[in-house]
């Protein structure tokens, strides 16, 4: 996979347009877009740039070596686990203090989110299999 690809796979995962990513990194969409089509290479302090603001791997980035995004060291995820736990527990004993009714509004919206989440998940998951499936398609380089 091309480091074109490889930059619009990324943006994809995050579910982000061309313009937040290049606002996050500080570029303009235009950037992307010319990045993202091949017809302007990226520079080098690029990489860590979007790797630094995105947790992404930057081997993966630069060679397509590796998974996409970095791995948390171990005292990191048990950061996150506990902040989730914590969390979890909020959300549960808040939902108890719920009449049945709001019970049932709120679990048939929790339903919805994740029925969405699963198309979109799904949506983004066969862009990226056709993205790296097809080198150099002329439709792969259309903005986004």
């Amino acid at each position: 996979m091309t480091i074109a690809k490889r930059i619009k796979a990324l943006r994809t995962a995050l579910n982000l347009s061309q313009t937040v990513f290049a606002e996050k990194i500080g570029r303009k969409q235009q950037t992307i877009t010319a990045w993202e089509s091949g017809a302007r290479e990226v520079p080098d302090y690029a990489y860590l740039l979007i790797a630094q603001s995105f947790d992404c791997n930057a081997d993966w980035l630069r060679s397509g070596q590796g998974e996409m995004f970095a791995k948390q060291t171990e005292a990191a995820e048990e950061t996150a686990k506990s902040k989730r736990a914590i969390a979890e527990q909020y959300l549960l004993e808040k939902f108890r203090e719920l009449s049945p009714e709001l019970q049932t509004d709120v679990l048939g919206f929790c339903s919805f989110l994740i029925d969405q989440n699963a198309k979109h998940l799904k949506k983004c998951l066969d862009e990226v299999a056709d993205a790296s499936s097809v080198d150099g398609d002329v439709g792969d380089n259309q903005p986004s």
